[in-house]
């Protein structure tokens, strides 16, 4: 979507006077869902001479006598400019005087006043309402012309042509056509300047609305409707907006900023600059809290003012972190008026510290031949706490170098490695470093390490980086670039590159003096210097001072529609002469240095107001247009006397992973009033045993009919990523009566083999996308996942896939890893917490985490896991065996006992249930085997006396087994019965138990007697059997009770028993 520069201008002038004037341009932003709205919008942006056709018609639709025509146009020429035409109905122009010039085609002409610059974005309509023409130059220039005989509008299939007519063409840009079916009075025009609609999809759209005049102190109530041709209306809910602008922040910092000096009981101080631009700024409150409290816990502080309260004021604040934690710090303000301004949440790690730092001059290169020579000091500083736990933070060190042993001497020591004494906290300790210089010319890189290796502070390894330039006389240029940024977004902004240069042998001497030296920066072209200057000369470098070489470089919407994403090299280049003239000749021949640096341009898909065309859909002002396409065809004379071959030429882009197959249509037209004939397809750009085609030949194409070859595409798995171009030859005869004349066409396919699929690789994007902001939504540290973010970008515009699914696996570890370190913390904190209340002493396992919590807040998300694991595993030893039952009955009696008396209860239950079920299937085995008993002894009875099979002795036998197998199953039996009945008692002792089953016995007994006497249901001698084991067992209950009544009587004339 092109924006009016000349509005932007003004606009931005406008804006320049806020602070005096209270003025405000307001944007509302509106999702719409458009369906069959009132108007078209092409929406097209014309940069050629050729005719661009829409694909909206002005069809019946749009026949009656009311409409609305209006377009952005910039014109790049004079003369005759159409901008909107269509055949035999009406023309919209700039005509030859640059006056807006509408026609209709009953020869009816309509003139502005005013006329339209070149070269400069001009809003332009034209009006009908059937009394009256009205044509706009933006929104100050109207003509009115009366015009009520109606016009011509042909019902032919003919298309609206934007930028071309039947004679000339637009020479410039056109952009924003819309075509409404209604006429629009002055003020909807004027809406019409301030509004932007940008399609998102077919049924999307946002609608972009910039309202200026709004006055300080007041208030305005806004809604939007929308009408379709059904005449369904919708509309939005009723938007306030406030003529007053919240306080806003410019740079905030805190003292100390160190982590070395950062420790419990040090007064941090916060400074911040606080902007109002209505100049009625009330009241600035400064907040902290612990990292993982809420907000709504946090301690506020009234912050002071440290210049007089005007548009722009500087406050500041102090607080005291009474222990190690990670802090969080914001900043809440407001106005006269009530608008609120919130600043940006600032995380603080305060902890006890086993730090060092090292201090060196500049090691960048010096300049010696066949000499032991002083290069620099190394200082080594001890700044961490003495009540550190780890031994008092007291550090060991060793030093070395990466060349042969003897090259460098710390002191008089050039072993590898050298020992350095033990540092203790405050201490420091300087050694003076020489390096031993070659025997001719010569330049080397040197890396000293220093380690601390007993592994007790928080930094293991530092490194020093050092040149040696052996130069057996004259001058000598060293150059660096100092730093650049690695990743740039194609939007408008700044950024700085610094370089030196340095005549590392210059002594004041002319013999090692370099004359008219040149060090410069080789830029890409578009890149614009708005600071410093690229390229600098000095008459002459005696010392050995540093150079700086620092431009800064802006990027804008004058020179960024122009770039394009990707990577680009940045050079150095420094040359000099000596004191005869010659050029200065450096190692290996060198009479140019050359240093560089590479900057990664990346997409911005934030609306910024310039569109970088080919970042396509990455750019935030991307607008999907109408595709067109354009078929060229050019006939050539074949040698002899033959028929024309005729050639013609189209493109597309195809894309295959790697190891996979594809396939499409390949559809061929036959454009010729002459069928086609023996019409073949062959290809060029790539193996052919990749390519099939079916079928092979079609044997006939009909004059403005097509015929279709499918063509198969295999990518072998050995493929690596890369673009073919592949050349389709579609080779046959035209035939013609007798003649058959021979035709070729040629389509240019680009085949593009890829490591992951388009698809996958815009889920791998979008996934990205949605874990970064889910991650700054909770406000963790996301700075390596934004850098990989953009990599993934500029990758997946370049179409290297590899690359996108790489960074996104990156990225998903990272997202894991943040989710999973802050459960951990949170979970180990409670944990922590909780036996610190109980005085179980977890130093090792809180200062683990403090230490994962300080990665994690620096974005260290895998190290803060890492940590957290051994926090986990120092919790465990530390608190084993401190959490035993006698631990928490002492610490938590009456938790303990709840829980004891529930377990109890459980307990109890589940005996009691599973005691119910045993005694209950053991009854049910009793009453069967009864039953079974008595149906045995049934059975002898009958084979002895009825059926004589069984003599009386073996009667007698097998009588008495059952008999006693009889009287044990009973007395069993009643034993389980009255266990069963007396299970859930928890009252009545062990005298009711007895009673009852005495009682019950008595029952079985009589009843056992009704039905021998009754009905002889029950054989002699089995009753029998049967009574004797109830009076047995009674005799026993009895016997019970007679001793229980007897204890009971001596107790009460007071014998112990």
């Amino acid at each position: 979507m092109k924006r009016d520069e000349n509005m932007k201008e003004e606009q931005a002038e406008t804006i320049r006077k806020l602070a005096a004037s209270n003025f405000l341009f307001l944007v509302l932003f509106a999702l719409l869902m458009l369906i069959n709205l009132n108007f078209v919008s092409a929406e097209l942006n014309y940069t050629t001479g050729e005719a661009v056709y829409t694909d909206y018609s002005w069809d019946d639709t749009y026949t009656n006598s009311n409409f609305t025509i209006s377009a952005w146009v910039y014109p790049k020429s004079s003369g005759v400019l159409p901008i909107i035409y269509r055949p035999f109905s009406y023309s919209l122009r700039i005509n030859s005087d640059g006056r807006l010039e509408f026609r209709f085609n009953n020869g009816t002409n309509f003139s502005s006043t005013g006329s339209i610059e070149q070269n400069n974005w001009t809003f332009v309509a034209v009006s009908y309402n059937g009394s009256s023409v009205n044509l706009y130059i933006g929104t100050n220039n109207k003509t009115f012309v009366p015009y009520s005989r109606g016009y011509y509008n042909s019902t032919g299939a003919f298309e609206v042509i934007i930028g071309k007519d039947a004679f000339n063409y637009f020479n410039g840009t056109i952009d924003e056509v819309k075509i409404f079916n209604k006429y629009l009075d002055e003020n909807q025009i004027r809406f019409l300047y301030y509004i932007h609609l940008i399609k998102l999809s077919f049924e999307q759209w946002i609608l972009n609305i910039l309202q200026g005049g709004i006055e300080f102190g007041l208030s305005y109530f806004y809604s939007i409707s929308i009408t379709d041709l059904a005449n369904n209306l919708n509309f939005t809910d009723i938007i306030t907006v406030s003529g007053n602008i919240a306080p806003a922040f410019g740079e905030m910092n805190y003292t100390p900023n160190s982590s070395g000096v950062l420790d419990p009981g040090v007064v941090l101080t916060v400074r911040a600059n606080i902007t109002d631009v209505d100049n009625n700024f009330e009241t600035a409150v400064f907040q902290w809290k612990n990292y993982t409290a809420e907000w709504g816990n946090a301690t506020n502080i009234s912050m002071n003012n440290l210049s007089e309260i005007s548009v722009q004021t500087i406050f500041n604040a102090s607080f005291i972190p009474t222990y190690e934690s990670n802090y969080s710090y914001r900043i809440w303000t407001n106005d006269t008026q009530g608008s609120v301004g919130i600043s940006n949440i600032t995380n603080v790690s305060v902890f006890l510290d086993c730090t060092w730092v090292l201090d060196y001059n500049d090691f960048s290169a010096t300049s010696g031949f066949v000499e032991n020579k002083f290069i620099g000091n190394i200082s080594i500083n001890n700044t961490g706490d003495i009540n550190y736990a780890n031994n008092n933070c007291t550090l060991d060190f060793r030093l070395s170098y990466d060349l042969a042993e003897g090259r460098i001497y710390f002191g008089d020591d050039y072993i590898k490695p050298t020992y350095s004494n033990s540092l203790e906290v405050g201490q420091n300790r300087t050694i003076g470093t020489n390096a031993t210089f070659l025997t001719e010319l010569n330049e080397e890189s040197v890396v000293i390490s220093v380690s601390e290796f007993r592994g007790r502070s928080e930094t293991a390894l530092r490194n020093i980086t050092a040149s040696l330039v052996t130069n057996p006389g004259g001058p000598y240029l060293y150059q660096k670039i100092v730093s650049t940024p690695t990743y740039v977004y194609l939007t408008p902004g700044t950024f700085a590159l610094s370089a030196y240069l340095r005549n590392v042998a210059g002594n004041d001497t002319d013999s090692n003096t370099a004359f008219n030296v040149s060090f410069n920066w080789s830029l890409p072209s578009d890149w614009s210097v708005s600071e410093g200057n690229a390229s600098l000369n000095y008459s002459n470098l005696s010392d050995s001072q540093w150079n700086y070489n620092n431009v800064n470089i802006t990027f804008d919407a004058t020179n960024l529609g122009s770039m394009s994403p990707g990577s680009y090299t940045l050079y150095t280049y420094a040359y000099g002469h000596n004191s005869s003239g010659a050029i200065v000749n450096h190692s290996g021949g060198r009479t140019i240095l050359t240093e560089e640096a590479t900057v990664i341009l990346s997409c911005y898909n934030v609306s910024d107001g310039v569109t970088i065309t080919v970042c396509g859909s990455l750019d935030g002002d991307y607008v999907a247009s109408n595709g067109t396409t354009t078929t060229t065809v050019t006939t050539v004379t074949s040698g002899g006397g033959g028929a024309a071959a005729k050639y013609a030429k189209s493109e597309g882009t195809f894309e295959l992973v790697r190891g996979g197959k594809q396939e499409f249509d390949l559809e061929i037209k036959n454009k010729y009033p002459d069928d086609m004939k023996n019409v073949k397809v062959s290809v060029t750009g790539i193996n052919s045993e990749f390519i099939e085609f079916e079928p092979s030949v079609i044997d006939k194409i009909k004059s403005s009919s097509s015929g279709k070859i499918k063509v198969k595409i295999t990518a072998p798995s050995y493929f690596s990523e890369s673009e073919y171009r592949l050349v389709f030859y579609i080779e046959g005869y035209l035939v013609s009566g007798y003649n058959e004349n021979p035709f070729t066409e040629k389509k240019i396919i680009i085949l593009k083999i890829l490591e992951v699929d388009r698809t996958q690789s815009t889920k791998f994007l979008e996934d990205s996308r949605e874990m970064l902001e889910k991650m700054r939504k909770k406000e963790y540290n996301t700075k390596e996942i934004e850098k990989l973010l953009v990599e993934i970008e500029f990758a997946y515009n370049q179409t290297d896939f590899g690359v996108v699914k790489n960074n996104y696996e990156r990225v998903k570890i990272l997202y894991d890893s943040s989710v999973l370190s802050d459960k951990l913390m949170k979970d180990l904190n409670e944990k922590i917490a909780d036996a610190e209340k109980y005085g179980i002493s977890v130093n090792e396992a809180r200062k683990l985490v403090n230490l994962a919590e300080s990665a994690f807040l620096r974005g260290g998300y895998e190290t803060s896991v890492a940590r957290l694991k051994e926090a986990q595993l120092a919790y465990a030893l530390e608190t084993k065996g401190e959490f035993g039952l006698a631990y928490y009955v002492r610490k938590k009696p009456l938790e303990t006992g709840g829980v004891a008396l529930l377990a109890g209860l459980a307990v109890f239950g589940s005996s009691v249930f599973l005691r119910k079920k045993i005694l209950n299937a053991r009854l049910r085995v009793l009453e069967e085997e009864e039953k079974l008993l008595i149906g045995l002894m049934k059975v002898i009875q009958k084979e002895c006396f009825e059926q004589g099979k069984l003599s009386m002795d073996e009667y007698g036998n097998a009588m008495t087994q059952y008999e006693t197998r009889l009287n044990m199953v009973i007395q069993d039996k009643i034993s389980t019965e009255t266990k069963l009945a007396n299970l859930m008692r928890l009252k009545g002792g062990k005298e009711k138990s007895l009673k009852e089953e005495a009682a019950r016995l008595k029952e079985l007994m009589k009843k056992t007697q009704k039905l021998y006497f009754s009905g002889s249901k029950i054989e002699t001698r089995i009753y029998e059997n049967m009574l004797r084991s109830y009076s047995e067992r009674l005799s026993e209950v009895e016997e019970k009770l007679a001793t229980i009544d007897a204890q009971k009587t001596l107790r009460a004339r007071g014998f112990k028993i």
